[in-house]
């Protein structure tokens, strides 16, 4: 439990201390290759590491795009599948988003 209390209150502390333009540094960029602004968190115990793969914050909203725990030092190829997926998913909502406000929608 200790884990996810951890990486709540490090999100939330962000999410609403966060100036725009603020690069976010509770996260190290993440070394598989998501793209540019997806950032990762880490936390570990006896039992195996944990990480949460998240889209930098974009419009006050900070995306999380997949919440894993994980045995071995290799990102899960299912894992690496859904974070990406999900964040295709965020870049055409945002996108979508995007269009609609400069049509005054």
């Amino acid at each position: 439990m200790y884990i996810i209390e951890s990486i709540s209150v490090r999100i939330f502390a962000w999410q609403v201390n966060l100036n725009p333009g603020m690069r976010p540094s509770l996260g190290k960029e993440t070394r598989w290759k998501f793209g540019s602004g997806v950032f990762e968190l880490r936390e570990e115990d006896k039992r195996g590491w944990y990480r949460v793969i998240y889209l930098s914050r974009t419009n006050d909203v900070i995306y999380v795009l997949h919440c894993f725990e994980k045995k071995s030092r290799e990102l899960p190829r299912n894992d690496a599948q859904i974070a990406k997926q999900r964040l295709k998913g965020v870049k055409a909502r945002i996108a979508e988003e995007r269009k609609h406000a400069k049509r005054g929608h």
